[in-house]
């Protein structure tokens, strides 16, 4: 071996030595930060499970609570749906009386118009009634059968 490729040979171990110790600590650091965030995360997951067993008696409570207010809520979903039963027998029954009400109206009105008519002819017949008509009624002694049947 000539000194130069000696040289050579020691240059490119060197080069080799310096290119393997980057890539070891590279690998070293990276090890490094991930030992570290494995700790961290440790430690969070700690806390957090310290965090969940203080929690977990305010979780049975809260469970117990929701509960009695579900069936608190059926219960009176319950009666709710009895009332609207109610109300709805309540209201058919108000429509079938609101519509004998609607009938009996028609009727009474359909009598009305067919009185107005009559009522206003006696009225009238009243206005023309004089004071000799009236003198002369008084002078009967035997009253005709129609007469009487106004008094």
């Amino acid at each position: 071996m000539t000194p130069t490729s000696y040289l050579e040979l020691i240059n490119s171990f060197k080069r080799l030595l310096s290119d393997k110790r980057a890539s070891v600590a590279q690998q070293r650091d990276r090890y490094g930060n991930g030992y570290q965030q494995l700790i961290s995360t440790e430690e969070s997951v700690g806390k957090m499970q310290v965090e969940l067993e203080n929690l977990k008696p305010q979780l049975v409570i809260k469970s117990k609570e929701v509960d009695e207010q579900a069936k608190i809520v059926e219960a009176e979903s319950s009666i709710a749906e009895k009332e609207q039963e109610k109300v709805e027998a309540e209201t058919s029954i108000a429509q079938v009386s609101a519509d004998a009400t609607e009938a009996i109206k028609l009727d009474c009105q359909k009598d009305l118009d067919e009185a107005i008519p009559a009522l206003e002819a006696a009225a009238k017949a009243l206005n023309s009634i004089k004071q000799s008509d009236v003198a002369e009624l008084r002078t009967l002694k035997v009253f005709l059968p129609a007469v009487l049947r106004v008094f």
